[in-house]
């Protein structure tokens, strides 16, 4: 089995656990399905280490792609899901600032809408705290940094380091 990270809102996850009354028994609120935002029916993940360690690397090259220092949410996709909801993965090359990150990068593809819809519901039928994290900005700025000094993180922009830089600062300040 794999476990794959999709960068996602938290937001309208963690608000599915309160059920509202109109909502029938067997249905789910429409927000965590749209959270997943598709493009051209296809869906962009990482494949995760078997203890989740590569993380915080995933998280520093997808914020720097975004070009915004800022926390990073996300939730981890088992494959017995995606193949559960029978969406097809495909191992393609991602496009961050990250070489090795890159080399994780898949695509969930042929992603109809009663698709998403049963892997959204197979996702919700689990402990949420499990499978959704949040890792705070001062964090990824470290991770950042990490990537920038080690080599890994290539083509960072000036103000991304910059901006890293100021987090992590105020971060050893309060410290």
């Amino acid at each position: 089995m794999f476990r794959y990270l999709r960068k996602v809102d938290l937001k309208p996850w963690l608000e599915a656990e309160a059920t509202p009354e109109w909502l029938g028994e067997e249905a789910i609120p429409a927000d965590p399905v749209c959270s997943f935002r598709t493009r051209k029916n296809t869906m962009s993940v990482f494949t995760l280490d078997d203890d989740a360690r590569n993380v915080g690397r995933i998280a520093a090259a997808l914020t720097v792609s975004c070009g915004q220092v800022r926390e990073f949410e996300y939730i981890i996709l088992d494959s017995t899901d995606v193949d559960s909801a029978a969406i097809v993965t495909r191992q393609t090359e991602g496009d961050t600032a990250d070489a090795e990150v890159n080399g994780l990068h898949r695509d969930l593809e042929q992603i109809s809408a009663q698709k998403l819809v049963t892997l959204t519901t197979l996702v919700l039928n689990k402990n949420l705290h499990e499978v959704c994290d949040r890792i705070l900005a001062k964090d990824v700025a470290v991770q950042i940094l990490k990537g920038v000094s080690d080599g890994s993180l290539t083509n960072v922009s000036p103000k991304i380091i910059q901006k890293a830089e100021q987090l992590v600062g105020r971060a050893a300040q309060r410290s």
